[in-house]
């Protein structure tokens, strides 16, 4: 079996394989706004390109020493599902357990720190609103740097699961 592996039009090629569509397409959308050298910025992402996955998509602010997020933006269908607007807010003022243990934004950090977008899918990491009914979440985050080279914000995108593997 093929993987199927993907080149952003300027980026690495990522193996997207068993992504969800909607992480898929932002993958492709992120890909075309890469810049010929150096990843694309917050202000190359154009709204209107990608209405469809607007509830989904989140933005957090990266402080690089000491590692810190801040929520920058939150799409309404994940303010919907975990039952709370953490837009402006740090990532452990809003999750407060990250500050005991850090380890569920291993994925982010590498993301910031390698300039590569990732995909996570499993049991959900943080305290959602309905989390008894959510058996899975896939999350892809992208980097993006204002400079081209050094990560200082991060495109993510969520899909939620029920029990059943339905669709949230």
């Amino acid at each position: 079996m093929a993987l199927a592996i993907q080149e952003a039009a300027s980026g690495p090629a990522v193996d997207v394989s068993g992504w969800h569509s909607n992480l898929h397409a932002l993958y492709r959308y992120w890909g075309s706004i890469h810049r010929p050298v150096g990843l694309p910025s917050r202000q190359d992402i154009d709204p209107t390109a990608i209405p469809a996955l607007l509830p989904r998509i989140w933005i957090l602010d990266v402080q690089p020493e000491p590692f810190r997020l801040r929520h920058r933006l939150v799409g309404t269908r994940i303010v919907e599902l975990v039952g709370e607007d953490f837009t402006g807010r740090w990532a452990d003022e809003a999750h407060p357990h990250l500050a005991i243990d850090p380890s569920p934004l291993r994925h982010f950090r590498g993301v910031a720190k390698s300039g590569v977008p990732t995909r996570r899918r499993g049991k959900p990491q943080i305290f959602l609103k309905n989390r008894a009914e959510f058996a899975e979440v896939e999350t892809a985050i992208f980097p993006l740097a204002g400079d081209g080279k050094i990560v200082d914000a991060l495109l993510c995108c969520t899909i939620f699961y029920r029990r059943n593997g339905a669709e949230f």
